[in-house]
């Protein structure tokens, strides 16, 4: 049974790990009192036992939260409607993301954006012509829902965590005046996102079905080791430096990228200016390095302190933000009030 706790949390939960901030409110003026990481590699009890010691839960308790997830069988994809006009029609959407992306639109629940702003796409409101379609498989959706419970939480709000961090690092651009699109990546167990944003608007939005799971077997081979297993377990340990294997281990992706970003460049005349890596757990860094060397463009390296504050966001005492890597950005996204005339970007679980 759910009961009020003094101490919610934000919670943002990938394959690996999860990233947890201890705040005062989940709604404003937040503090956030103390940060920790939870590898996912234990039982859920005690993972839970993990929660309820940082939250200052006692048993049967849960913990009020807003969590950010990455479902496998998500659905990012930016579109161009030839007629606007249809768009009145909500079958000619659902008929549109059916055709073009092959999603079951009854499995899955799906949230319309404008591409220019990520403001709610409304059927009263003028139509505009660059949308971005969002969700996940319903049953998944549910699944991390449920998972979540076993953990001691209650997500009060469960969002898309790509979007949360497509919205935190829009946000974060214009404080730093910055102009030069933005490549952003994603890359989780099974797949990768790549995104393009400029200024206000995400240009690009598309899957890569590349994932670590590919790397994993070219590990394998080139250390000859006697499974997968022991490759996944060495390529996520601090044990090895795989720098020199980055672009073999990277070369599929790469290969996606530089289709992505030199279609861009030529479509629009711009160069991408920065790249940012997301969810990417400290240890595998020589990834974000390699990706960096290769397309020529620099790394955005985040100023925690100063973002936070411009979104009223305090630490509190012995929070250190200084030496937090990339991999935090997506857990902080989910604290932010980006369009306070709007919805926050994001896809609601339910």
């Amino acid at each position: 049974m759910r009961r009020s706790a003094n101490k919610p949390l934000f919670v943002d939960v990938s394959d690996q790990v999860m990233l947890m901030a201890r705040v005062n409110s989940l709604k404003g003026p937040i503090q956030i009192e103390a940060l920790m990481e939870c590898p996912l590699g234990q039982s859920p009890e005690q993972i839970g036992q993990t929660v309820a010691q940082f939250s200052g839960l006692t048993k049967g308790q849960l913990c009020p939260s807003i969590c950010g997830v990455y479902p496998r069988e998500v659905l990012v994809r930016r579109a161009s409607l030839d007629n606007p006009g249809r768009a009145k029609d909500p079958a000619y959407l659902l008929e549109m993301v059916q055709a073009q992306f092959k999603v079951d639109v009854n499995q899955y629940a799906i949230m319309v954006l404008n591409a220019a702003q990520g403001t709610e796409f409304r059927l009263d409101k003028a139509v505009s012509k660059e949308l971005l379609f969002c969700g996940a498989s319903r049953r998944e959706l549910q699944g991390l829902q449920e998972q979540l419970l076993s953990y001691g939480l209650y997500p009060e709000r469960l969002e898309l965590s790509t979007l949360g961090t497509i919205g935190g690092l829009i946000h974060d651009a214009e404080l730093r005046e910055c102009k030069a699109p933005t490549l952003v990546l994603e890359i989780t167990d099974d797949h990768a996102q790549v995104l393009i944003f400029q200024g206000e608007s995400l240009d690009v939005a598309r899957p890569i079905p590349h994932g670590f799971n590919s790397m994993y077997p070219l590990v394998q081979e080139q250390l000859g080791l006697k499974d997968v297993e022991s490759a996944r377990k060495l390529f996520s340990s601090n044990t090895f430096d795989f720098t020199e294997m980055g672009p073999l281990l990277l070369k599929k992706i790469m290969k996606e990228l530089q289709a992505s970003t030199g279609f861009y460049e030529v479509q629009t005349g711009q160069t991408i200016g920065q790249l940012f890596l997301s969810n990417l757990p400290d240890n595998l860094d020589w990834i974000a390095r390699s990706l960096s060397r290769t397309l020529c463009v620099d790394m955005l390296e985040p100023d925690y302190e100063r973002w936070l504050t411009s979104l009223g966001i305090e630490l509190g005492e012995g929070v250190d933000v200084s030496r937090l890597g990339p991999r935090w950005f997506s857990l902080f996204a989910l604290m932010g009030n980006y369009n306070p005339t709007h919805s926050p970007v994001d896809a609601k679980g339910q």
